[in-house]
């Protein structure tokens, strides 16, 4: 990792090509509005290689300046130069951390501390690559991985004590084993698959996996028909590399992500936090599962059910994982048929990771969508845009141009007096449906969901879910 930094420094102080200090220099000033006269003063320092502690406590001053503007208004309102100069704060105040204070690195005798200092960059980076633009994001991948894989060697990867409370055993040290945690064993018990009864006549098309471009297009895209891919990612790395619990932490465990928390993403108690990896792992995935689990199974403690509610569910929803967390990409695999809309551009990648129960409200999204069940089980329910009328969508809010006013569907067959009662009394027209398809999303499978088309989303076990929008 020194070297990494050395290097880089060093290109900027002798050939200042790479980095090009006095183009970024002019761009910003030029094009952010009301920008802080600091600015000007960090480059300064920086092109007269005044590299100590009045830098870094000058990129803490931009850093914060830049905070507030990206959380003040709503975010798609934010200038994309406000990101890039955040983008451009976070990897300066990382790489010059590691210039000024190289004890951080291999001194034993201030272990704790560096490894409280290497968690603290990562987190840095990691919050430059979520909210900051794609100007320095290849500058960001580069340094976060090797800061990641020293306190890997370090620390090695957490321990995970809800694995214990799963009977599965203390499979974890401090330093890092090569030995597989497999979900397929943490999810076997799981019984709510064997809770959903399908309706035969409504179940969502099947197809085989070989079925080729030109057969999806005539057969399902034109006609804007939904399908499951039968086993279609099969033979995608992830496939077998993401049931291995060490595998993701090895590449993640302690990388910053996103997590939701409250029942639905429509819940008043809906918030965010943003938290190391393996603490969502342990604190909500495991932990959620587990109890999840009694509370079917009728063996929860008193104790443990006034825990369990909707404000302890976590849901790794709809984030651009791989655009973080870029070591994972390689493991999954655009679908074909994304080439099929009429720009044939892929729009966006996002992430679905969760326990059983997560639920996705009824929404619309804006492109056509594949969905990749990479581990677990989901069910889906999809109504044709026509049956927009019988299905509450929203009027008001933030939510009213695509979410239904139905949070749930009440899909388990334990739920059914809820579901009747919901269709009644509550939501009555919902029963005057007669275009939709649902089904059961199993591992491997692609579901094509047509743009705009009514969707509910279920997880039936532990789940890891990749998207693709394409148009």
């Amino acid at each position: 990792m020194n070297e990494y930094v050395e290097k880089f420094i060093g290109t900027i102080l002798i050939q200042d090509e790479l980095f090009q200090i006095n183009f970024i220099k002019e761009n910003i000033i030029n094009n952010i509005k009301l920008i802080h006269p600091l600015v000007d003063n960090l480059f300064h320092l920086i092109i007269n290689k005044n590299l100590n502690k009045e830098l870094i406590l000058l990129l803490d001053k931009l850093y914060d300046i830049c905070w507030v503007q990206l959380h003040t208004g709503h975010w798609s309102e934010v200038s994309n130069d406000w990101r890039s100069l955040f983008s451009l704060c976070c990897f300066l105040i990382v790489i010059f951390t590691i210039h000024n204070n190289k004890q951080v690195i291999g001194n034993s005798e201030e272990e704790i501390k560096n490894i409280d200092e290497l968690k603290s960059l990562i987190k840095k980076c990691d919050e430059g690559l979520m909210m900051g633009d794609d100007s320095y994001r290849s500058y960001l991948h580069g340094i976060v991985d090797e800061i990641h894989k020293e306190l890997i060697s370090l620390k090695g990867i957490p321990k995970l004590t809800n694995l214990e409370d799963n009977n599965l055993g203390d499979n974890l040290s401090p330093k890092l084993k090569k030995k597989k945690i497999n979900l397929d064993s943490i999810i076997q018990n799981n019984n709510f698959l064997n809770q959903i009864i399908l309706q035969k006549d409504k179940l969502i098309p099947i197809v085989d996996k070989n079925i080729s471009i030109q057969e999806f297009k005539l057969k399902y895209f034109d006609k804007q028909i939904p399908c499951i891919i039968k086993g279609a990612a099969k033979d995608w790395s992830a496939f077998t590399k993401w049931k291995d619990l060490n595998y993701l932490l090895e590449n993640a465990a302690y990388r910053t992500v996103p997590i939701e928390i409250g029942k639905y993403y429509t819940s008043d108690d809906w918030s965010q936090q943003l938290i190391p990896f393996h603490e969502y792992l342990d604190k909500f995935l495991l932990y959620n599962n587990k109890n999840l689990n009694s509370d079917f199974n009728g063996k929860q403690e008193e104790h443990d059910k006034t825990t369990v509610s909707a404000s302890i569910i976590g849901y790794l929803a709809q984030h651009p994982l791989f655009e973080q967390i870029h070591s994972l990409r390689k493991d999954i695999q655009e679908p074909i048929y994304c080439i099929l809309g009429k720009e044939g551009n892929l729009i966006s990648v996002n992430s679905w990771f969760g326990p059983s129960g997560t639920i996705s409200p009824l929404h619309t999204d804006p492109y056509d969508n594949i969905l990749v069940q990479i581990i677990g089980f989901k069910y889906i329910r999809v109504y044709h845009p026509d049956e927009t009328s019988n299905l509450y969508k929203r009027k008001t809010g933030l939510l009213s141009s695509n979410t239904s006013e139905i949070d749930n569907l009440f899909i388990l067959e334990k739920d059914k007096h809820l579901q009747q009662e919901l269709l009644e009394n509550t939501f009555p027209l919902v029963k005057n449906c007669k275009c939709y398809w649902e089904g059961i999303l199993e591992e491997g499978d692609y579901l094509y969901i047509p743009k705009l088309y009514w969707h509910y989303v279920q997880s039936l076990l532990i789940s890891f879910s990749v998207s693709f929008w394409f148009e």
